[in-house]
């Protein structure tokens, strides 16, 4: 395959005279014929001689197969023909590979994303702009509803993103058509810090990788918890009161977020601790980085066999812990070190809850135990815009269940009411944007979702699913963490976003599709039919003795 947009050298061996190549479309083409000031795939046909080194360049406008023909004279014989078709693809490259001249471009046009709204965007780039605003609308009323989470915590959270991704590469590509969204390959972080300090140190991956320094993310100010310098310093979250799903404070964050901080907010650390507990197996409180055994198990092992297996794990543990030690807890959970100081907890038990404080915190509003502010003012305070707990909160049902299961606190304890009082209602705490229904706004959050599509194409080229039913059984299977809806995880559920595929034509379109379209889409064994492919290759893992298998040598 050839890369789409990007001049490509051909070559021929036969070694004739006054050669002439010509190339057009066979099949292929599609919404990138759309964008301004562009040739359309059809109306692209060069044709010219090949010069002295029997070679020729291209740039091919859009994904698609193209034929190739080449005429040459030849002694004896008036002349020869020669005919062959090649196929277009984007390449969606790790982000650390890509050129320097293309990182810029992806970093700059994310920013334009950001400060051009789609009416505006729409009349310079043409029809298949959007802002990031938009992107981010959709991603909080879908992540933010109080029901549930459409397109977290289930069987949807992979095809869900896969989408978003491909209609956010789409309007990237109005801007820059060359563009793809690069993916970000976490276990070379992890496999970095294994190698230079001997473990998986989270502090000293967001310390000294290239990717949190002014050239890539951003440097996180310490003290503001933001970026304050490079295209990203001092970023603000889109705040409007008038927003169907925001934060009290008019911001574009979950309903449940009371940061009063109008930018992008990263802590770095899970209410201001920045350890992991490696013998504990729940990501929300092990919360390792995800290393290359975590994406091993998930590819090459025979313990994930299943789809249902692989779509109910992929997210925490192998991809769960980037959000979390990117956009971190703040506020005041921190002074649950209190419960330790009075003797009513062990250590392990306030590891346990500040671990799963994000998670408490949002399940308190879905589950109606608090009430945040419909409104705050701008300069409110936080002790003015704090949430309201139900009367008697320690005799709650969810409450009892969550501390049971989050903090590992039974009503047992005699410290249980002051307890459910500390974590529930006394304690004003937050989470990072990348934790949250709002991380859509952050840069890094668009390469970590083409990660998990990565890893489901390579899974089924070396070791595919052996059962790729979507549930394994009605009685024991669940779409989603909610006991009932689940809307946005069921097989035949329309994504929330439109994908990029390639019709039974060979021309590509867009539209919105079921989840398990999206998920065939994706598939290198089956209807494969989306405009990018991935290189597969982890050479970093085998410095740490994990040796992911060839695509070359499983086929």
């Amino acid at each position: 395959s050839l890369s789409a947009l990007r001049s490509t050298v051909l070559s021929q061996d036969f070694s004739g005279k006054d050669c002439q190549y010509s190339l057009a479309l066979r099949r292929g083409g599609g919404p990138w014929d759309e964008f301004p000031n562009t040739i359309a795939a059809a109306d692209w046909k060069p044709s010219r001689k090949l010069n002295e080194n029997m070679t020729f360049s291209g740039m091919f406008p859009s994904p698609g197969n193209y034929e190739v023909n080449i005429s040459c004279s030849a002694e004896g014989y008036s002349s020869i023909y020669m005919s062959d078709s090649v196929d277009c693809l984007y390449v969606r490259r790790e982000l650390r590979k890509i050129a320097d001249e293309e990182k810029e471009e992806f970093l700059d046009m994310f920013v334009l994303m950001h400060e051009t709204p789609t009416e505006h965007g729409v009349k310079l780039y043409g029809k298949h702009y959007r802002s990031l605003t938009d992107f981010q609308i959709m991603h909080l009323r879908a992540a933010g509803a109080r029901e549930l989470d459409h397109i977290h915590d289930g069987l949807g959270a992979v095809t869900q993103h896969v989408a978003i991704t491909s209609e956010f590469e789409l309007s990237l590509q109005s801007l820059k058509p060359h563009l793809s969204v690069p993916f970000w390959d976490y276990t070379i972080d992890s496999a970095i810090m294994e190698t230079t300090y001997g473990h998986a140190d989270i502090s000293s991956i967001i310390k000294y990788s290239e990717l949190f320094t002014p050239n890539w993310f951003g440097r996180t100010d310490s003290k503001a918890h933001t970026v304050t310098e490079g295209r990203f310093g001092n970023m603000e979250i889109e705040r409007n009161y008038n927003f169907s799903t925001r934060s009290p404070y008019g911001f574009l964050r979950a309903p449940w977020n009371i940061n009063p901080n109008k930018y992008i907010t990263r802590y770095h650390k899970i209410c201001g601790s920045a350890t992991y507990s490696p013998e504990l197996t729940k990501w929300t409180v092990n919360l390792m980085w995800p290393t290359c055994d975590s994406h091993f198990k998930m590819t090459n092992s025979p313990e994930i066999s299943s789809w249902y297996d692989w779509a109910w794990n992929i997210t925490y543990l192998p991809h769960g812990p980037v959000h979390a030690w990117i956009g971190g807890v703040g506020g005041q959970c921190n002074e649950f070190d209190a419960l330790l100081d009075n003797g009513w907890i062990d250590d392990y038990q306030l590891l346990l809850l500040k671990h799963n404080a994000f998670i408490i915190l949002k399940n308190a509003w879905r589950d109606f135990l608090i009430e945040t502010p419909k409104l705050c003012s701008q300069d409110a305070p936080i002790e003015s815009c704090m949430w309201k707990c139900v009367e008697n909160i320690s005799t709650q049902h969810h409450v009892k269940m969550g501390l049971a299961a989050f903090g590992d606190i039974n009503t047992s304890s005699p410290y249980f009411d002051s307890i459910a009082r500390k974590v529930y209602c006394d304690t004003p705490y937050w989470p990072g944007d990348h934790l949250e229904a709002a991380s859509a706004a952050e840069a890094s959050f668009w390469p970590i979702h083409p990660t998990l599509d990565r890893l489901l194409q390579y899974k089924d080229l070396v070791r595919p699913f052996t059962n790729g039913e979507w549930i394994l059984d009605n009685e024991t299977s669940t779409y989603c963490t909610n006991i009932i809806g689940c809307k946005g995880h069921h097989a035949y559920d329309l994504t929330y976003w439109k994908q990029v595929f390639k019709t039974s034509s060979g021309v590509y379109t867009t539209r919105h599709r079921t989840n398990i379209e999206v998920r065939d889409a994706v598939t290198p064994t089956g209807d494969y039919s989306v405009p990018y492919i991935y290189d597969f290759g982890w050479p970093h893992c085998e410095e740490v003795g994990v040796i992911f298998k060839t695509v070359s040598s499983s086929r």
